[in-house]
């Protein structure tokens, strides 16, 4: 691939097909709410990118006796830069999926935007 003039939209394009062609399921949240989920977090889940728009990752996908968990899991997040856990998750239909969350912080122009959610399931094991 070549990037012409390493031009910021090429930049663009090419993270945009990077994270469309992960095999886990990637969810970008800014503030609280969900701006990008790539195909595998729609496979996963089983939401639209369109029912995630804008949604709050957290009433969709985390039941309520995780909620704690979830909220320590960022606070870990802004603490120490990075954090994963093993835990559950809900899908659309109300399943429940193990999965292991890898969360990092945002960064936007210098400054912490939002949050970068990788999941795996982990149901095999």
């Amino acid at each position: 691939m070549n990037l012409p003039e390493n031009s910021d939209a090429a930049k663009q394009r090419l993270a945009k097909d990077v994270l469309a062609s992960m095999g886990e399921a990637v969810a970008v949240v800014l503030g609280e709410d969900v701006v990008y989920a790539n195909e595998a977090f729609t496979r996963l889940f089983g939401y639209t990118a369109e029912e995630l728009g804008g949604a709050k990752l957290r009433e969709l996908i985390v039941p309520e006796a995780r909620w704690q968990e979830s909220a320590q899991l960022i606070q870990t997040v802004d603490q120490a830069g990075s954090a994963s856990v093993e835990t559950i998750r809900r899908n659309k239909a109300g399943g429940i999926v193990d999965v292991a969350v890898e969360a990092a912080p945002l960064v936007v122009n210098g400054a912490k935007a939002g949050y970068v959610l990788t999941y795996r399931d982990i149901s095999e094991r």
